[in-house]
């Protein structure tokens, strides 16, 4: 399986860019293992094992069906949930796939808008430079 382009030069410079953002390795290796997956090898198996049974992926789905080919994923929450982009084109942005309620919805405008939430998010917990949690605002 074959990492989209658009998702091959976006993860190359990432570990740098999350380090510019402040994140100390043990950060960077957090949201690189999870939210976007920087390793390829790692990415690839993801893919190609959702892609290795059938079931009701989706709510609308009266029999189990395989993963939506279109569907590349790029990160997971932890929880069962997966961040996706398209492979076609067929949608823009980043979408996530929510296992509770078999169905993807969009979460990001862009990869780019994708890694800024991400930050927003991890930032006040993570302690990044210049951002304090809001326990203590």
């Amino acid at each position: 399986m074959q990492l989209p382009n658009q998702l091959v030069s976006y993860l190359e410079g990432l570990s740098s860019r999350l380090a510019s953002e402040g994140f100390d390795p043990s950060d960077i290796e957090d949201i690189s293992t999870h939210e976007l997956i920087s390793n390829r090898v790692r990415l690839e198996h993801l893919n190609e094992s959702v892609r290795g049974f059938c079931t009701n992926w989706l709510s609308e789905w009266d029999e189990p069906g395989p993963w939506p080919e279109d569907y590349f994923i790029i990160g997971e929450s932890g929880t069962g949930n997966y961040y996706c982009i398209s492979q076609s084109g067929q949608f823009i942005g980043v979408h996530e796939y929510d296992h509770e309620h078999k169905q993807f919805a969009p979460r990001a405008d862009s990869l780019e808008a994708y890694y800024e939430d991400v930050i927003a998010i991890m930032a006040p917990r993570r302690g990044a430079p210049g951002v304090q949690p809001e326990s203590a605002v």
